[in-house]
């Protein structure tokens, strides 16, 4: 099922609807609001990788102008939701396609007025946005239609677009407008061709520039708008560019480029596609997050994926670890381009994760919660803030997150293990895997009496409980990275790439320190009982269960952790970071103790995090217990659908989409339920369906070929065919 519905119209979601009806290519994000809709409604064309900062206000991602804006005027007065109830009002996402529509019913006067559009953005031309608007009437009608640009647009944290201009080419309609910060140029451009022969008069004030029709309705006949835009940024010859790009399209026509968008998409599918049978809510769910991640795939190595996709400014557009560990296998899977671009883009970070170190006196690289351009880090010293009284609340993500170098570390050696692609080491990856590790021998404190280093005042996965020691996910990750450091040196050495020597002839001191750190590194291990302790003194704090710390709130957008949260003192944690190790690290522990572990950590675990259900649903599955993976299965893949998810934390709107919780959903199917692993270029895979599923079928791309997965109650079967 490719359809994802709505129907009635109220205020409340407008929210959920953005995120819900998302259109995107990886360059931009348009929000799912409506075609007369304005920065009122979180209108948003959203730019992958482009920020700008206001003054003291966080540093976010840009908002183009909105170049689909349209709406109909009768009597002067807005057909509009915005002002009126419609009498039926439905908006649909078709996913097989990335079309969007919206239809519409109003009473006016003593007629029925249909509004109908459609929206798809460009896969196969990064810049471009195309709609269609249509309407007609029950009744004779005299009406106003006004299509073009609204440079009025939403922003966070203030207006990021300074030194407007306008211009006119032809038919079509040209904004130009730089960042405050950087000065860098962003054009937005649009025309529009029409069912009903009409010439338009321009109007351009008051933010807008549009093309204004005044049309007399005849009853029962459809007319039809037909909108070609764009935007483009940092691009030589940009402008000149997209104004061909659009004119060619025109020239086209809507239906054309609506049939090669199809095409697209049809290709996208036939690759990337998961079917279960048996459960429909779980097929249209798993088809939903695929969707949305083939929509905010990244365009080029200078940009990733924001951990909110590019539904807007929410976490200032940047990208967290969710990129490396949760979306990344998706891409390995199906779309190696991709995956490659996420990895250059954090070897392309590494001047900002050097600069971060070093700004807290460490050698070597440390790298950005909230990575922005070039490794920035955005993540602030008062992420939150009190819901009730305003006040900014201290946290230490961004000085003690140090597992951030290692989720990438682990990206690389994914990538290196399924593509063979070594010479992204020499373009950087053996100098990012070689600084972030020195970063970690020189933050590891040796304790004298047990002679051992610890890794001691730091916040992991789960961020309740922040400045602590040992915590179990970080050492063991310190210890894979440094693990893969010597692995490349070897890999590297072995092709006897001039590049390794060189690098490495300086670095003797350092590379003597990873290995003193490495050969007596404190792993907490099982306790009597099978349990790691999550962190040093976790098991001394009180255990009390969800429901009692939630009791204990004072208002529900409270934030639970932190020096002062209801949840800093007692065993709930936002997301369990002995189980994220256990499902990474499969290897290091037998069953029974991750069994053991997952039954103590799940009802300890608060889940709010979107990350922690995909976890969950793996390591459950990993003891092979379906059943209850399959709950957790539906929380992470209907997350963009239901919109059931904290929409606030600590008084700070966290909405969006969730692409690291679609990443998740999808290995939660192919390494969870199938069981599939990868053995050099073969492949092997089980059945651990749940009673609701009859069967599980997807593609893998290895190497020059493709694997055809199809998981039965009883039966597995892999059929390969060539990659054309």
């Amino acid at each position: 099922m490719y359809i994802i519905n709505h129907t009635g119209y109220s205020k409340d979601d407008i929210l959920r609807n953005g995120n819900r009806f998302l259109i995107g290519n990886g360059y931009y994000g348009y929000r799912g609001t409506l075609d007369e809709h304005t920065k009122d409604e979180m209108v948003q064309f959203n730019l992958n990788g482009i920020y700008d900062q206001v003054g003291d206000a966080d540093r976010e991602s840009i908002n183009a102008f909105n170049p689909l804006y349209t709406v109909i005027k009768y009597e002067g007065e807005e057909v509009s939701v915005r002002n009126l109830s419609p009498f039926k009002h439905e908006q649909q996402l078709d996913m097989k396609d990335g079309c969007v529509t919206r239809k519409t019913v109003f009473h006016v006067k003593d007629a029925l007025l249909t509004i109908e559009s459609e929206r798809f953005a460009d896969q196969n031309h990064k810049n471009s946005i195309y709609a269609k608007y249509w309407f007609q009437s029950t009744k004779p009608l005299e009406i106003d239609l006004s299509s073009g640009i609204d440079t009025l647009v939403y922003g966070a944290s203030g207006a990021h677009l300074k030194n407007v201009e306008f211009e006119q080419m032809d038919k079509f309609f040209i904004f130009k407008a730089t960042s405050k910060e950087k000065k860098k140029e962003i054009i937005v451009m649009e025309t529009c061709t029409t069912s009903f022969g009409i010439e338009p008069e321009n109007e351009v004030g008051d933010g807008k520039a549009l093309h204004h029709y005044h049309i007399k309705m005849v009853p029962d006949q459809i007319y039809v708008i037909y909108k070609f835009a764009g935007v483009v940024h940092e691009e030589e010859n940009g402008m000149e560019k997209l104004f061909f790009q659009l004119t060619r399209a025109m020239s086209l026509g809507y239906s054309v480029c609506h049939r090669q968008n199809r095409k697209y998409w049809a290709d996208k599918w036939d690759v990337s596609g998961v079917d279960i049978s048996g459960d429909q809510e779980a097929d249209t769910a798993i088809k939903n997050c695929i969707y949305h991640l083939i929509s905010v795939r990244p365009s080029s190595d200078k940009v990733s994926i924001p951990t909110r996709g590019l539904s807007g400014q929410i976490y200032k557009g940047a990208v967290f670890w969710d990129a490396e560990i949760f979306m990344l296998p998706f891409y390995l899977n199906t779309d190696i381009e991709s995956a490659r671009h996420i990895i250059k883009y954090r070897i392309g970070g590494l001047k900002g994760a050097l600069a971060k170190a070093k700004q807290y006196g460490y050698p070597g690289a440390f790298y950005a919660r909230e990575s922005q351009d070039e490794g920035f880090e955005a993540s602030s010293e008062y992420h939150l803030t009190d819901p009730e009284t305003g006040a900014p609340i201290r946290n230490y993500f961004r000085e003690k997150q140090i597992h951030i170098n290692s989720a990438i570390i682990y990206a690389l050696k994914q990538y290196l293990f399924r593509t063979d692609d070594v010479s992204v080491l020499l373009e950087g990856g053996l100098e990012m895997v070689f600084e972030c590790c020195r970063f970690y021998a020189n933050y590891a404190t040796y304790n004298e009496a047990m002679d051992r280093y610890e890794i001691q005042d730091v916040v992991g996965p789960d961020e309740y409980h922040e400045r602590v020691n040992n915590n179990a996910y970080t050492n063991y990750m310190i210890k894979f990275s440094f693990d893969f450091l010597f692995e490349c040196l070897r890999l590297s050495r072995g092709a006897d790439y001039p590049y390794v020597r060189e690098y490495m002839k300086d670095k003797t001191e350092s590379s003597d320190k990873i290995k003193e750190v490495r050969s007596k590194l404190y792993l907490p291990v099982p306790n009597a009982d099978g349990i790691i302790e999550q962190f040093d003194g976790y098991f001394k704090l009180e255990d009390a269960t969800v429901k009692d710390v939630k009791r204990r709130l004072k208002n529900p957008n409270e934030y639970m952790g932190g020096e002062t949260g209801v949840a800093t003192s007692t065993r709930v944690i936002k997301q369990a970071d002995v189980v994220a190790l256990l499902v990474l690290q499969r290897d290091l522990f037998p069953i029974d103790i991750m069994k053991k572990n997952y039954e103590y950590y799940v009802d300890r675990t608060e889940h709010s995090s979107s990350l922690s259900a995909p976890m969950h649903c793996l390591l459950a599955n990993l003891i092979d217990d379906p059943e209850s993976a399959l709950p957790f299965f539906m929380k992470s893949a209907t997350i963009d659908i239901t919109g059931v998810s904290n929409q606030y934390s600590g008084g700070i709107y966290v909405g969006g989409t969730h692409p690291g919780s679609s990443g998740g959903s999808y290995i939660s199917l192919v390494y969870g339920f199938a069981a599939l692993e990868h053995h050099g270029y073969q492949l092997s895979a089980d059945y651990r369906l749940p009673k609701a599923f009859n069967s599980l079928e997807f593609k893998i791309i290895v190497k020059d070929y493709i694997a055809n997965v199809k998981v039965r109650r009883n039966s597995v079967e892999i059929k390969w065919e060539d990659l054309l």
